[in-house]
């Protein structure tokens, strides 16, 4: 991995966290361009978000990822809390994909 920062983010999700380290290990990574996942996330619970992923042209191996939400829905009111809210722990965690 040639991106240092990247990779010492992941060291460190996967020192912390045995759920992250499961997931990462998986690499169930496949490219799309359009999604919806259901996540539950520690602070805000389950919310629904539809991913887009936009290849960027002259950079063959960048793409831009956007996740956004059903505009009204419980799930935009999560992401504008989390937004609001700012961190207020200094433990990374992640979002996990609902069974």
């Amino acid at each position: 991995m040639r991106d240092t920062h990247l990779a010492a983010l992941i060291a460190e999700l996967t020192a912390r966290s045995a759920e992250f380290r499961s997931m990462w290990d998986a690499h169930t990574v496949a490219p799309c361009g359009r999604d919806v996942h259901t996540l539950a996330h520690p602070a805000v619970g389950e919310l629904t978000v539809t991913q887009q992923t936009f290849d960027v042209p002259k950079e063959p191996h960048q793409c831009l990822v956007t996740f956004t939400a059903e505009p009204g829905s419980p799930s935009t009111a999560a992401l504008e809390a989390l937004k609001t809210r700012g961190r207020t722990v200094d433990v990374p965690v992640a979002c996990a994909p609902t069974p």
